[in-house]
Parts: structure tokens; sequence; C-alpha cells
């Protein structure tokens, strides 16, 4: 069985919201699809760049369109690519927030971890912008 009429309807919307960014995205989609839902990364880097420009425009998108709350939880589980994928995403946020308005929030929720995980290289990264705020 094909895809639902609804579901052809949503990505044909999908395709519209992401333009040219849209690609990426299915790609990614269709290898999970192809390896029965296992994480498989991009194979080269200009791939993996495409994916993360192509996430971080859809989120940036979604954000122009409508007032946008990204919540994460439990990051301290986060492999380094999903952590490699945020920081592109906070980094192309804060920078397009930088020129227009951009009614964007994305929350992170993690357990305390230690010095040498990914996530805290990426949260110590992340606390020494203004942009952002530590909650304990």
């Amino acid at each position: 069985a094909g895809p639902s009429p609804e579901g052809e309807a949503m990505a044909g919307e999908l395709d519209r919201a992401l333009g040219e960014h849209a690609a990426p995205i299915r790609q990614l989609l269709r290898q999970r699809e192809a390896d029965g839902g296992a994480a498989a990364g991009p194979p080269t880097d200009r791939d993996r760049y495409r994916l993360f420009a192509a996430v971080a425009h859809a989120v940036i998108a979604t954000a122009q369109a409508a007032p946008t709350a990204l919540v994460l939880d439990d990051l301290h589980w986060a492999d380094r690519p999903s952590l490699d994928l945020l920081r592109h995403v906070v980094f192309a946020a804060a920078e397009v927030g930088e020129r227009e308005r951009l009614p964007l929030m994305v929350v992170g929720l993690h357990r305390p971890v230690g010095e040498d995980t990914p996530l805290a290289g990426l949260l110590s990264s992340l606390q020494r912008e203004r942009i952002c705020q530590t909650l304990l």
C-alpha cells in the first residue's frame, strides 16, 4: 500500500515550504526507511551539511510563519551527530534572529553530564552566547 492521500498532501506542503531544502530531508527519511528505521547518517560531509541546512531552514521557516517552541528532552542520551545538528539549528536561527524578528524558543532538557561528554561541549559553546540561558 502506498502513502495515504492525506500523507501525500502533507508531503506536498512540506516540499513547498522547504523548497530546495526538501530533498536532503526526504533522502534521510528514505535511508531510514530502507534500513528498517535504523539511524543512517548521510554518506558525505557535503550531504550532512545539506541535511543540517535543510533542517535549520525548516525550523526557521516554521518560526517565521508562527511562534514556535522546539522542546528536546533527554539530551544527555543524544549522540554526537544529533548534537551537531542541534548546534547548527541554534546558531542558524540566532543568525537570522540578528537580522529579523524570529519568534523561536529552543528548550533542551538534560540530566547533569560529565565534562568529557559531547553534550557538555555543546552546552559550553551555547552558554558563551547571549542568546542562551541556563535554568537549573
